[in-house]
């Protein structure tokens, strides 16, 4: 019987494998981000074809709006109230997908296309914000 021989990976292994994977999926995460701090200095809109340099003036005009405290409060509640219930729920679902029963696989299907969808959804939103 042969016995089965593993290989650990320098760092100069990981940098050759990390490079491609960087070049490719790199310009998908800093286009946005990039796209976006420009849209703030600007008074961008999906339906304007000419943008107008606003500076500092969309955070001057966030600052004293009188919707941004308010907004902050609600997003900080809603992130303390559903992150929590969520992991409970997920964790709770989890363990009970784990016990083999007649269509599991069908039901954790049912679970996993809506997660898979709501990014697209998410991505389209964003842009028409």
């Amino acid at each position: 019987m042969g016995s089965i021989q593993t290989r650990t990976f320098t760092q100069r292994d990981l940098a050759v494998l990390a490079l491609p994977l960087a070049l490719i999926v790199g310009p998908f995460l800093l286009w946005p981000v990039a796209f976006g701090l420009f849209a703030s200095f600007t008074d961008y809109s999906p339906f304007v074809t000419r943008l107008r340099f606003t500076g500092l003036g969309n955070y001057a005009y966030i600052l004293t709006d009188s919707f941004f405290g308010a907004s902050l409060r609600t997003i900080a509640v809603y992130s303390v109230v559903t992150v929590p219930a969520e992991l409970l729920i997920g964790f709770a679902v989890a363990l009970l997908l784990r016990e083999p029963f007649r269509g599991r696989t069908a039901v954790r299907i049912a679970l996993l296309v809506p997660w898979l969808i709501s990014p697209v959804a998410n991505g389209v939103m964003w842009h028409f914000l």
